[in-house]
């Protein structure tokens, strides 16, 4: 059973609508606005729910523990996890990924699991 451990989260304003849940976000454009990550985007943190265009998301940022949904693939424990292409994540595993999150359960395609939100960059060197 996914778990968030919500601790100091941050309320950033979304710069558009989205009604997937627990994705990586991004800085958006705009002071204190978030978009949906894309693939391999640097990440800020996670989205706790659905995204209404101007108004605040609850984002769990670096150390915090969130609900992430995976993409293909999926991830079991331990993963460096990395966005897709919808924000989604999926395993980091290339030199030079950004890893926004490490896996703290196993699942398959589009379940919802507990990470560790991270940030770093992976070096395979």
């Amino acid at each position: 059973m996914a778990i968030e451990h919500k601790g100091f989260s941050h309320n950033y304003i979304a710069d558009a609508a989205d009604t997937a849940n627990y994705r990586f976000v991004v800085a958006a454009t705009d002071p204190l606005e978030i978009a949906d990550a894309g693939a391999g985007g640097v990440t800020l943190g996670v989205r706790t729910r659905p995204s209404v265009a101007d108004t605040e998301n609850e984002v769990m940022t670096i150390g915090q523990i969130a609900k992430l949904t995976l993409g293909t693939g999926g991830a079991t424990i331990g993963n460096y996890l990395k966005a897709g292409s919808a924000g989604e994540g999926i395993v980091a595993s290339a030199d030079k990924d950004w890893v926004g999150a490490i896996a703290l359960e196993t699942g398959l395609d589009t379940q919802v699991i507990s990470v560790l939100v991270t940030g770093f960059t992976l070096s395979t060197t």
